[in-house]
């Protein structure tokens, strides 16, 4: 396994959406999964990475943190605009 961090910073922490140019960039030239991360600030901006980027995953952790979204309402959403989500079963 390989990990590539490209662009690191360039929008990191800043919420207003992850790099969709660069990520649709690496997506298109590597052959590996590719988990995009950095930039999310509200769930629109998940729903914009998966339906312009083959990106297999979406990374976010400051937006949790600081409690500006419910992850729960990331997957209401992802699950509203027909993109999977991994549920919990408990």
């Amino acid at each position: 396994m390989r990990i590539l961090k490209a662009g690191r910073g360039v929008r990191r922490g800043r919420a207003r959406g992850y790099d969709i140019e660069l990520i649709d960039k690496v997506c298109k030239l590597v052959s590996l999964p590719v988990i995009a991360s950095s930039g999310a600030g509200r769930p629109e901006h998940f729903e914009e990475l998966f339906e312009k980027t083959t990106s297999q995953a979406a990374l976010a952790s400051g937006i949790f943190h600081r409690k500006q979204v419910a992850i729960e309402a990331v997957k209401a959403h992802l699950d509203k605009t027909k993109h999977p989500v991994r549920r919990i079963v408990q």
